[in-house]
């Protein structure tokens, strides 16, 4: 992780995509149509207007040249499922019979599932994916039975406290291959977007 200070904040950014976590990996999917601005928030926590209020020389000079593996992007339709995740400090061994194991877990997921399926029948991946590992791991990190109503807050802290690799390769696998779920065609748009439309604009 980078430090860095624009204007009245401080903060960290990651220097490859190994650094970056569930949280900001979601975060640049939400925000990627919305100009660098944001995508510089996603990666930072430091909010887009205090980027575009940012004197031209301290963004390029100072920010740009640790961001240039954002165009150098992994194979996200191919990463393997790892055999162990790490969430919050804590190191869980991934079962190979990735199921969900109680009645509340299976109607908690159908829901999310259900909410993020457009009319051509394609599942939003990405955004599906934090809710499917809280709902998985909760209980495996809390080591107790299901309950929904803790499922929110470890979202919020497992997605901040887990690699978005990990993460995105966990879920992807869980959901692509024990629920045979329709998923978008557009599968690598996280790489085309990165490569066609960020990566001139971080290099400019």
């Amino acid at each position: 992780m980078q430090k860095i200070k624009i204007g009245e904040y401080t903060g960290e950014i990651p220097t490859s995509w190994d650094e970056v976590t569930l949280h900001q990996l979601i975060d640049f999917w939400n925000n990627k149509d919305k100009g660098i601005s944001f995508v510089l928030e996603s990666f930072s926590g430091i909010p887009a207007k205090t980027w575009n209020a940012a004197p031209v020389e301290d963004v390029t000079n100072d920010i740009m040249p640790h961001l240039k593996w954002i165009g150098e992007v992994p194979d996200f339709a191919n990463l393997k499922c790892p055999e162990y995740v790490t969430i919050m400090g804590k190191k869980i061994k991934v079962p190979k019979d990735l199921d969900l194991k109680s009645f509340g877990q299976k109607i908690m997921f159908e829901q999310i599932v259900k909410q993020n399926i457009n009319e051509a029948g394609d599942l939003d991946m990405v955004k599906v994916i934090p809710d499917a590992l809280a709902i998985y791991f909760e209980p495996l990190f809390a080591e107790k039975d299901f309950d929904d109503e803790r499922i929110e807050d470890f979202k919020v802290l497992m997605s901040r406290g887990m690699s978005g690799l990990e993460g995105y390769a966990v879920g992807s696998f869980f959901l692509m291959n024990y629920y045979g779920l329709k998923l978008s065609k557009r599968k690598n748009l996280i790489l085309n977007l990165t490569q066609n439309n960020l990566q001139p604009e971080l290099t400019s």
